[in-house]
């Protein structure tokens, strides 16, 4: 069976993972209305926005069940 683009991109949602945007420190307003645009299609907790500075981020991707 063939997977269309939506199928690939809500695969991720029917796997139960969820989404941890992390903002730019120079740019955090942007990731914030992304957020917002998006968290109505969503239910809550799936997509997490997490502020921060570059530190921020490296303890982002360095945690094992993130």
């Amino acid at each position: 069976m063939r997977k269309t683009r939506s199928s690939l991109y809500l695969q991720p949602f029917e796997d139960r993972n969820t989404i941890v945007l992390k903002s730019s420190p120079f740019a955090p307003l942007a990731a914030a209305k992304v957020g917002e645009n998006n968290a109505s299609e969503f239910p809550a907790g799936v997509i997490n926005l997490v502020h921060g500075d570059g530190d921020v981020g490296v303890d982002i991707v360095q945690r094992m069940y993130m």
